[in-house]
């Protein structure tokens, strides 16, 4: 089982090979290459998310804003 205080620190690694064009990443005695940077980039969101879940919290979402003229239109 993997605890909150590790996913953070894998994370953390996991985007500073990102923002620096790696694709590995080393965390303990274990080495994660990835294929592509897409790939990096979904890790990154599941590491996000399994950490929001963990800590109680929600990603945040993205909405649309909706607008009226009042006018009925």
């Amino acid at each position: 089982m993997t605890t909150l205080g590790d996913l953070q620190v894998w994370l953390h690694k996991l985007k500073l090979s990102y923002y620096s064009g790696m694709k590995s990443v080393t965390h303990g005695d274990t080495t994660s290459t990835f294929q592509d940077m897409a790939a990096m980039r979904r890790a990154i969101a599941d590491a996000e998310a399994e950490i929001a879940a963990l800590s109680g919290s929600r990603r945040p979402s993205a909405g649309y804003a909706r607008f009226s003229r009042g006018d009925g239109s």
